[in-house]
């Protein structure tokens, strides 16, 4: 959301900062009309959605967001029971999960992938970067995990990156400006993802050795 103020010195703006978090908590800034450096207006762990002004310009009014989440696994046949655990520790921030080709499953926190065992039993940070998003994350065959990497290496795309299901030997498969939801082939020869920029859908080879290519 974007609001002048009434008397044009600048626009309020709902903003996300680069790294790890720019997709769970937006904040409220000011951009002075004459260029002037930007002016951050909140500066806490909270998350704002919409954005209005008075008329008079004097008066802010928007939407505090606090989200919680829990992960659930239920038997294929069904279950009689009313409640169910959720498998991971109460508070923790779930993005997106994955089963992986050892039976566990394997899921981001943003900053983090780890490996889960299904009676939660077993959790393992796989790979990191405190100042980068992994939003995305599939298993691909028996062999990788492919998933989608945000600012990783201080910059400022979002990139499809390939990793052994330990989460050893990390690497760059994309340079586009915003890959996201990378799967892959049941042969394991390509990996399918869409560019949220383009709006399009492209492939690129599992093992690196080619560059990415449109296909719709």
């Amino acid at each position: 959301d974007f609001k002048w103020l009434p008397d044009g010195r600048g626009l309020l703006a709902l903003y996300a900062q680069k790294g790890p978090d720019y997709l769970r908590r937006s904040q409220i800034g000011f951009f002075p009309e004459d260029g002037a450096e930007f002016q951050p207006i909140t500066r806490d762990t909270n998350s704002y959605q919409t954005l209005t002004l008075s008329g008079d310009g004097k008066t802010l009014a928007t939407v505090q967001a606090k989200t919680t989440q829990n992960l659930y696994l239920l038997p294929g046949t069904g279950s009689d029971k009313p409640d169910s655990n959720p498998l991971l520790p109460a508070g923790q921030y779930l993005d997106g999960f994955d089963w992986s080709a050892d039976g566990n499953l394997v899921v981001s926190d943003f900053i983090h992938l780890s490996r889960v065992g299904t009676q939660g039993n077993l959790s393992t940070n796989l790979l990191g970067d405190s100042n980068a998003a992994i939003v995305d994350v599939a298993g691909c065959g028996s062999h990788y995990l492919v998933f989608s990497w945000a600012f990783h290496g201080d910059g400022n795309s979002t990139n499809i990156w390939r990793a052994n299901l330990d989460g050893t030997n990390p690497v760059k498969l994309t340079d586009g400006k915003n890959n996201r939801s990378p799967v892959c082939s049941i042969d394991e020869k390509w990996t399918y993802f869409w560019d949220r920029l383009l709006q399009q859908l492209w492939r690129v080879p599992l093992d690196g050795s080619g560059k990415a290519e449109m296909l719709a």
